[in-house]
C-alpha cells in the first residue's frame, strides 16, 4: 500500500461518477513473498468491495468514495497478497466513514430545508423536476435526430419550444412551468450544457461495453471538413458476451495535420480518454493512405509497436476499389467507354438547357426509365447504376443530340455533341458498356455487402469467393453467346450500327483473318479474367498482412496470455465432437459445408454453463469477429 499524488481521472471526467471495475480484463501477475508467489487483483474483490476503483496503468485500485467525497490523495492498493486486510481495514477507517456519509447515507436521509419549512416549496420542487424532465426528454429527441433547436431569428419557432408546447398538452405542471418568469432552463447556454451532458453518459456507457469486452479493433480516417479543417474520425469495434458486433463511435477530432505520429498520438488519447488499456486492442483497420498504413512509419506500424498482437486490416472497399480500378483500365474498350460515358453525362448534367429536351425526350418514351447519373471520379464500385441509366436512356439521349445539334452555336461544344454521338452509333459502344455494366454490377453488390458493419473480415472472404466464382461462370463460350445475342438485339433496336472488324493491321504473315464476333470475345475474356485475378489477390490478402501458421502453437504463441495451450487444446477437442454432432444433427445433411454463421449459431444455442465450458474456444471465436472487412463506418 502506497500514497501517491498522481493523476487518477481521465481529463474528461468520464468515468467520475463510478468506479471502473473491469470483469473481463486479463489482470497481471506479479510475484509476491519470499517464495515469490504470483498474484493478481481478484474481479471477485469487485463485488464484495463496491467502492473498488481499478487503475489499469499501474495495476492499483483505491476507494472511489474517498477520492470523489473528500477530494483526498487516492490510497493505492497494489500488495494483493495482503489485500483482503487492507480493504477491511479501509472500511473501518475515518475517511471512509465520513466518505459514505456523504455520498450514501446524508442523500437517502435528509430533505432540503425548504421542503421542512414548507409543503408547497416540495410540491414546487417536485414538478419543476417533472418539468425539467420533459426539456431533457425534448433535447435528447432534438440532438438523436440531428435538428436544430432554435428558430429562424425567433426562438418561439424553434423546434425545442413548439415539441415542449406539444408535450404540455399532457403534462399541465409543464404548461405552469413555462410560463413562470424565472428561469425554465432554456436559453442556448443551458441547452449546450445539456446536450454535452447527454453526450458524455452516451461515452460513459459506451465505455462501459468496451470494459467488458475482451477485444477490440479500432478503426479510423481523416478527413477535411466543409469549414476546411482536418478531422479525425474513430471507431470502436467490440464483441459482446452474446456475440453480437457492434461498432461504437467515439467521436471527431480536429487536427493541425495529418502526419502518422500526430494521428497515432490522436488514437492513443481516445483510448486514455475513455480508460480503456490499449492491450484490449486485436485489430486495427484503416485505408492505404501512407499516414495510416505505411509499414515504416504508418500509424498501423506505431500501435504494432506498442501492442505486438494487434493485426492490421487493409479495407476490402478501398482493395476492391482498386481492383476494379486496374481491371477496367487494362481494356481499351472499356476505358474508352467510361470516358465516352463521363462525357455524356457532362453534356446532360452541367447543361440545362440540353438536361431539359432529354427530360422531355425521357416523358415522353413509353419505357419508364431513371435519369442519367454522374459517374463517380473515385468510386469505381459505385458505377454500374450510371451505365445502366445511359442503357435505359439511350434512344433519349440520341434523339437529344440531333436537336442539341440544331441550337448549338459554340464550336467546341459542338464537337462534343458529336463526338458521343458518333460513340453511341456504334456498336462497339453499345458492347462495352453492357459488358461494363455486368462486371461492375457485381462489383457493385459486393462492394455494398463488404459494408455491413456486422461483417467480420472471415465473412468478408466468403463473400468476395462468392463474387469471383460469379465472375468465372462468364468466361466461357455460352456465356458470350448470350451477352452476343443480348447486344445485338439492343443494337436493333436502337439502329446501332453492324459490329465491324477493327483496323486491320500488317503482320508477319499478311492481313491476319479474324471473325468479328472473336474480336469482340477477346475483351470480354481479358476483362473478366484480369477482374477474377485482381478480385482474388486483393480480396484475399488484403486482412493477411502477416501469414500465420494454421497449428496451435503459433497462434498461442502470437496472442500470448489470451489463450492457454493446454486448455485451448482440450476445448477445442470437446467443441469439434459436440459441434460436429449438433451440426449434423441441424443440418441432416453430412456432405453440407459448415461456415461461420454456423459456429456463431452454435454458441447461441449452448446454455451459460455450456459455453463457460467452452470459454477459450468462445475466446477464440470473438477474436475472429473483431477483425472488420472494411473502414466503411469511419468514412462515413
Amino acid at each position: 500500500m502506497a500514497t501517491s499524488t498522481s493523476k487518477v481521472f481521465p481529463d474528461d471526467q468520464a468515468v467520475l461518477n463510478q468506479p471502473h471495475q473491469p470483469l473481463n480484463l486479463d489482470f497481471p501477475k506479479r510475484p509476491f513473498g519470499k517464495k515469490a508467489e504470483l498474484r493478481c487483483f481478484r474481479p471477485s474483490w469487485f463485488h464484495q468491495w463496491p467502492f473498488l476503483h481499478y487503475h489499469e496503468a499501474d495495476d492499483v485500485v483505491f476507494c472511489h468514495l474517498c477520492v470523489k467525497a473528500l477530494a483526498l490523495k487516492p490510497i493505492k492498493f497494489s500488495n494483493w497478497k495482503d489485500a483482503t486486510t487492507g480493504f477491511k481495514n479501509h472500511v473501518k477507517s475515518a475517511c471512509h466513514r465520513e466518505a459514505v456519509e456523504v455520498l450514501v447515507t446524508l442523500p437517502v436521509t435528509t430533505r432540503d430545508v425548504g421542503e421542512h419549512i414548507s409543503h408547497e416549496h416540495a410540491v414546487q420542487k417536485v414538478n419543476s423536476q417533472q418539468a425539467l424532465l420533459q426539456v431533457l426528454s425534448s433535447v435528447r429527441l432534438l440532438s438523436k435526430q440531428d435538428l436544430a433547436f432554435r428558430g429562424d431569428g425567433d426562438e418561439s419557432d424553434g423546434n425545442l419550444q413548439q415539441l415542449l408546447c406539444l408535450q404540455r398538452e399532457k403534462h399541465p405542471n409543464l404548461a405552469h412551468w413555462l410560463k413562470r418568469k424565472e428561469i425554465v432552463y432554456k436559453s442556448s447556454q443551458i441547452q449546450n450544457e445539456m446536450i454535452k451532458t447527454l453526450g458524455l453518459q452516451v461515452l460513459r456507457n459506451i465505455a462501459t461495453d468496451i470494459h467488458n469486452s475482451p477485444f477490440v479493433t479500432v478503426k479510423a480516417d481523416e478527413t477535411t471538413h466543409v469549414s476546411n479543417r482536418e478531422q479525425f474520425t474513430v471507431i470502436i469495434r467490440r464483441v459482446s458476451e452474446d456475440l453480437q458486433v457492434d461498432e461504437e463511435f467515439i467521436g471527431l477530432y480536429q487536427t493541425s495535420t495529418t502526419d502518422a505520429a500526430t494521428l497515432a498520438g490522436l488514437n492513443k488519447a481516445v483510448f486514455i480518454r475513455l480508460n480503456v488499456s490499449m492491450k484490449k486492442l486485436r485489430g486495427q483497420c484503416f485505408d492505404g493512405a501512407s499516414a495510416m498504413s505505411g509499414y515504416r512509419t504508418g500509424v498501423a506500424k506505431r500501435v504494432n509497436d506498442s501492442e505486438p498482437r494487434v493485426v492490421f486490416a487493409y479495407c476490402y472497399g478501398h482493395a476492391l476499389n482498386l481492383a476494379a480500378n486496374d481491371t477496367l483500365k487494362q481494356s481499351k474498350l472499356m476505358k474508352d467507354v467510361l470516358d465516352t460515358t463521363r462525357e455524356i453525362t457532362k453534356l446532360i448534367k452541367y447543361s440545362p438547357r440540353r438536361k431539359g429536351k432529354f427530360m422531355k425526350l425521357k416523358e415522353s418514351s413509353p419505357a419508364s426509365s431513371t435519369g442519367i447519373r454522374v459517374l463517380c471520379p473515385t468510386r469505381w464500385t459505385v458505377r454500374a447504376d450510371t451505365l445502366s441509366s445511359i442503357i435505359s436512356n439511350y434512344e433519349a439521349l440520341q434523339s437529344t443530340w440531333e436537336e442539341a445539334l440544331a441550337i448549338t452555336k459554340d464550336t467546341e461544344a459542338k464537337a462534343r455533341i458529336q463526338g458521343v454521338s458518333a460513340q453511341m452509333d456504334m456498336f462497339q459502344y453499345l458492347y462495352g458498356i453492357m459488358l461494363s455494366e455486368m462486371i461492375l454490377r457485381h462489383a457493385d453488390n459486393l462492394s455494398r455487402n463488404l459494408q455491413n458493419k456486422s461483417l467480420s473480415a472471415e465473412e468478408g472472404q466468403q463473400v468476395a469467393q462468392m463474387t469471383v466464382d460469379t465472375i468465372t461462370s462468364l468466361q466461357n463460350d455460352d456465356a458470350f453467346d448470350l451477352m452476343w445475342e443480348k447486344v445485338s438485339r439492343k443494337a436493333r433496336t436502337l439502329n446501332v450500327s453492324e459490329p465491324q472488324l477493327p483496323r486491320k493491321r500488317k503482320c508477319l504473315g499478311g492481313f491476319a483473318r479474324v471473325r468479328v464476333k472473336g474480336t469482340f470475345m477477346r475483351p470480354q475474356k481479358n476483362t473478366i479474367d484480369s477482374a477474377i485475378m485482381k478480385h482474388s489477390i486483393s480480396l484475399s490478402t488484403a486482412a493477411k498482412p502477416q501469414e500465420l501458421e494454421d497449428d496451435l502453437k503459433a497462434v498461442c504463441a502470437f496472442y500470448k496470455d489470451d489463450f492457454d495451450q493446454e486448455m485451448l487444446y482440450a476445448e477445442l477437442q470437446t467443441f469439434g465432437v459436440h459441434f460436429q454432432q449438433t451440426y449434423q444433427l441441424q443440418s441432416k445433411e453430412a456432405s453440407t459445408k459448415m461456415t461461420i454463421f454456423d459456429i456463431k449459431s452454435y454458441f447461441l444455442s449452448l446454455s451459460h454453463g455450456q459455453r463457460v465450458h467452452l470459454a477459450q474456444v468462445k475466446r477464440l471465436y470473438q477474436l475472429v469477429l473483431v477483425m472488420p472487412a472494411t473502414n466503411a463506418s469511419s468514412e462515413r
